[in-house]
């Protein structure tokens, strides 16, 4: 293989190796038959195999550590990406049973067992270089683990020693934490790794003890195929929990979770937008996230869950597009495999079992009710229930309220006193999250009923209602009694497309002063009221953070209930831009991309931007477009502008089009769609590559980012 480090790595031909109770080594095998099947086992071993080179690019044999420094132990992940790669068997991995990789497997696991304290943990340190204690960093022991059963029979003595010596010490300890009574996501991902230990060191305890946790775990889970962890479902979380049943599946073949899986698949599909990301308004804990959720091997078992995986990964499958090697690595040595069930009808409505939660489409709109409440709590990762609506809009993803946070009242669908008095406080690691001030922004009860959330705020009623219109759709906020304080609504706006009307971000608009109309570059139209107030910037609380920063901002709308006034509503609308009328949409992270000559990420306070960190010119960000056919199609991009941006050059298939442009603003602009002319594309694979040629003088440096390509 050209760019890997191993350059001389024989192939060995090796004996298949053994585990007891598990899957030891994955041969070739055909793939299901039919396009409703999961997965293409050739795809995720290009995935794998492709995600090799810049892995070991990382590696510092001297210390054994991955990744980019300051070395964390999560770093060692890829320890299991490496060792899949080492133990899969097909004619288009270079990798198996090389020599070379598995001396840097050694060294990488010989790092985790040096890290380790007395008890087995690891300091959880993040690239901040923040560091948040002791842990049995459950994505670390899970992959350690699997890892050392692909290669234990082939590591070096002393290596197999030491790796030994580290996991017994880990797993002495987290079978403790598996032996209480709580269900946490963390706790379950370890003891699917602790059954696993039990497996190949023979500690039956070990075993026993993961699988009466597991059906524990099952027995945690609601009929409408959730877990909690404080109040109401917590959604992202929840996939950790699949997650973790999948992996313990895969070796136990427990049957008793197969329906917990099950569950757990409707659960997610039922909080599909259309455009594959998932409703945020009813989880606990994590706001909107623009990232389209992929699935685990926890989807793999069911008929249900392979449906979600066809549906959010279908198009990579079938286009051979490589995915994370982390996450092919998991579905090619964890995953099941097998038909899907059929595609859901396209059901107007979906009603949760317990009554607190409705999921409504009605194309172009979606929305989202809540009716969870529940008063503040006083730790950092458990979300205020504040917000009761979510919309999106087809074409447009999800434009509000974009789900929960911490302290900031702004973001409650309806507040009594005043809002600006209980803020997030970013000077503390631990603020008091419990407002002492005469303001109520958290409902006491609430209820749906149709497409209303009706809700109780001490002495106050009040409701907000969605109401689809002929060119619009309506959200109307109504007081049902005279309010005892100053009343408002709020509608946080998510989407990151700046308005076509520059607004300053530290001041008030009125609905007057803007012409009772907000219009956004990416088409999106909210009609306000006269005395509506819109802050363009306000930001929340972010847990992940330790003071809480970075939590993203997002535009308020704010609709006071003043003398008399009783009802409130707005109004959304979609207006299609002309340059994208019937244009298909590709998202640039649901792409194949890669970097040369600088780093890539991903930004996703950004509509899910990907970023290209070039500090010269010559970087260049690549994505494929697979065609069905060779065809002359005009080429769109939704490109950004910022202060640090550069010029760009398009190519497609090497070849240069349009001429270059520059990216640079002096703040942040998520600009109009840029055509670049009509291009032939062949049948297969197209690469569309952004090349730095330069930078405006007054960019201060050589960056771009892109939300969308677009062909028509």
């Amino acid at each position: 293989m050209k760019n890997s480090p191993i350059l001389s790595a024989a192939i060995l031909a090796g004996t298949v190796l053994l585990l007891t109770g598990c899957i030891c080594c994955k041969k070739e095998a055909e793939k299901p038959a039919g396009a409703n099947c999961w997965p293409d086992r050739e795809w995720l071993v290009k995935s794998v195999v492709r995600s090799v080179p810049s892995t070991l690019s990382t590696f510092r044999p001297e210390t054994g550590e991955l990744g980019q420094k300051p070395w964390v132990c999560l770093d060692q992940n890829d320890i299991f990406l490496l060792a899949v790669a080492w133990g899969s068997e097909s004619k288009s991995n270079p990798y198996y049973h090389d020599p070379a990789l598995l001396k840097v497997i050694a060294k990488a696991g010989d790092r985790l067992v040096e890290a380790q304290d007395d008890k087995g943990m690891w300091t959880f340190r993040k690239k901040d270089n923040s560091t948040w204690g002791q842990i049995h960093m459950p994505w670390t022991y899970i992959r350690w683990i699997r890892a050392y059963s692909i290669v234990k029979d082939a590591l070096p003595e002393t290596s197999r020693a030491k790796w030994e010596k580290g996991l017994k010490l880990g797993y002495s300890h987290i079978v403790n934490s598996c032996k209480g009574k709580g269900t946490h996501n963390i706790t379950a991902l370890n003891a699917s790794g602790l059954y696993l230990a039990g497996v190949l060191f023979d500690n039956k305890d070990w075993q026993d003890t993961a699988r009466n946790f597991m059906h524990r775990v099952c027995a945690k889970q609601t009929a409408d195929g959730f877990w909690s962890e404080h109040y109401g479902p917590v959604v992202i979380y929840n996939t950790y929990y699949l997650e973790a049943l999948g992996l313990y599946y895969s070796y136990a073949k427990d049957l008793v979770v197969l329906q917990a899986l099950k569950r757990g698949a409707k659960f997610h599909s039922a909080l599909l937008w259309q455009d594959g990301t998932s409703v945020s308004v009813i989880d606990e804990r994590n706001a909107y996230s623009a990232t389209r959720r992929s699935g685990n091997v926890g989807f793999t078992y069911t008929p249900e869950g392979r449906q979600y995986l066809l549906q959010q990964m279908g198009r990579h499958m079938r286009s051979n597009t490589a995915v994370s090697g982390d996450y092919a690595a998991a579905m090619l040595w964890n995953g099941g495999q097998g038909e899907a069930a059929p595609a859901p009808a396209a059901a107007s409505r979906y009603d949760s079992q317990d009554k607190m939660f409705s999921v409504v489409r009605s194309a172009p709109y979606q929305w989202a009710l809540s009716s969870y409440c529940c008063p503040a709590y006083p730790v950092r990762w458990i979300m205020d229930r504040q917000t009761h609506v979510e919309i999106a809009i087809d074409g447009l993803g999800v434009i509000g309220s974009g789900g929960n946070s911490k302290m900031q009242p702004y973001f409650s669908t309806f507040t009594f006193g005043d809002p600006a008095s209980f803020q997030p406080d970013y000077k503390k690691t631990d603020p008091d999250f419990i407002n002492k001030k005469p303001l109520k922004y958290l409902p006491d009860s609430a209820k749906i009923s149709g497409n209303t959330v009706e809700m109780t705020y001490g002495k106050n009623h009040c409701a907000v209602t969605v109401r689809p219109e002929e060119d619009a759709l309506a959200l109307e906020y109504r007081l049902t009694n005279t309010p005892d304080a100053p009343a408002m609504a709020h509608f946080p706006v998510v989407t990151a497309s700046t308005p076509v009307k520059e607004l300053d971000l530290n001041k008030v608009y009125t609905g007057r002063e803007l012409q009772n109309i907000l219009k956004f570059r990416n088409g999106l139209v909210i009609m306000l009221p006269d005395d509506a107030e819109v802050r363009p910037r306000v930001t929340g609380f972010n847990p992940y953070e330790k003071f809480g920063r970075y939590a993203g901002d997002r535009l308020v709308i704010s609709l006071p209930f003043a003398n008399g006034k009783m009802v409130q509503t707005l109004r959304f609308r979609r207006e299609i831009n002309k340059t994208l009328e019937n244009a298909e949409r590709f998202m640039a992270v649901q792409l194949e991309y890669r970097a040369e000559k600088g780093t890539v990420k991903v930004l996703e306070d950004m509509e899910a931007t990907v970023f290209l960190r070039s500090t010269a010119p010559g970087g260049e960000l690549h994505f494929q477009l697979n065609q069905p056919e060779a065809k002359e199609r005009e080429l769109i991009l939704n490109m950004n502008n910022f202060n640090c941006y550069g010029i760009v050059q398009v190519l497609v298939n090497g070849k240069e089009i349009g001429k270059p442009f520059s990216t640079y603003a002096g703040k942040l602009v998520l600009c109009e769609p840029r055509s670049m002319g009509k291009v032939m594309l062949k049948k297969g694979v197209n690469n569309v590559t952004l090349r730095i040629v330069g930078k405006d003088p007054a960019s201060s440096n050589y960056f771009t980012s892109i939300r969308d390509i677009y062909l028509k």
